[in-house]
């Protein structure tokens, strides 16, 4: 297991200044051609996740610039999206921008009747939560999106809302909650 890991971090790390220079270029491309709204809304998603965790002024720059388009042609799916990364990006940053971003994020997935962006909202949210050591209302988020989480089969936030509702278990001492909910997210 520990060389499968290391060879992805490898891998990782290897691919990191092509996929920055591929950024630069959608950035680029949304600079100098004409395009849709409909198209500067694609090349926002692949530019925002592109600066994901490596540039989070990047980041909110574009996701404000993607939410503005996303507002325009009044698509409440991506406005729902780019709120979500907003409110994420974020967390460490203001958390009451976190939470107003958090919050509109909700709002219009629920509007878009978008259960799985609904759902990592809310796993969001109980982030930003944990983070401000407000274990009750983290709970409380973690908790309300496992069902639409193990509905839609999105395994991968199922197991970051167990993993994080376990830690926070830990926090609290409570062991035995916490053991529970770590070999619930060990079975997905």
């Amino acid at each position: 297991m520990r060389k499968i890991i290391c060879l992805a971090l490898f891998l990782f790390s290897t691919v990191v200044l092509p996929a920055q220079t591929n950024v630069d270029s959608l950035v680029h491309v949304l600079n100098t051609k004409k395009l849709t709204d409909e198209e500067k809304i694609q090349l926002y998603r692949n530019i925002v996740l592109g600066y994901w965790g490596n540039d989070s002024d990047k980041t909110i720059l574009y996701a404000h610039e993607a939410l503005n388009v996303s507002g325009g042609i009044s698509s409440d799916l991506w406005c729902a999206r780019f709120s979500r990364i907003l409110g994420y990006s974020y967390i460490h940053i203001n958390a009451d921008s976190s939470l107003h971003y958090l919050k509109n994020a909700k709002e219009f997935a629920i509007k878009a009747k978008d259960k799985q962006e609904e759902a990592i909202t809310a796993v969001y949210t109980g982030s930003l939560y944990t983070s401000q050591g407000k274990y009750e209302l983290a709970l409380q988020h973690f908790m309300d999106a496992l069902p639409s989480l193990e509905d839609l089969e999105h395994h991968e936030q199922q197991a970051n809302a167990l993993i994080n509702i376990a830690k926070i278990y830990t926090k609290l001492l409570h062991i035995d909650l916490a053991l529970k909910y770590c070999e619930q997210a060990l079975d997905i």
